[in-house]
């Protein structure tokens, strides 16, 4: 996606959000954090996938055999 297509979807969101019920505002913000925490990771060399990505934020696990990055 390019910058000014993610530039526009944030815009997009910031006007209508409060249009949203809460419950649906704060699924959006937590997908939106998963899915930042992991591409943002990946570049730097963290080899979890999506799905451990989310198991770390959401469940505090742990997995000992991929590449964390300090």
């Amino acid at each position: 996606m390019e910058k000014q297509e993610l530039l526009e979807k944030r815009e997009f969101y910031q006007t209508n959000k409060n249009k949203l019920n809460k419950n649906l505002q704060e699924k959006i913000e937590k997908a939106f954090d998963i899915d930042f925490t992991y591409h943002s990771t990946t570049i730097e060399g963290n080899t979890l996938s999506l799905i451990e990505t989310k198991a770390v934020i959401e469940d505090n696990r742990c997995y000992p055999y991929t590449t964390y990055t300090k």
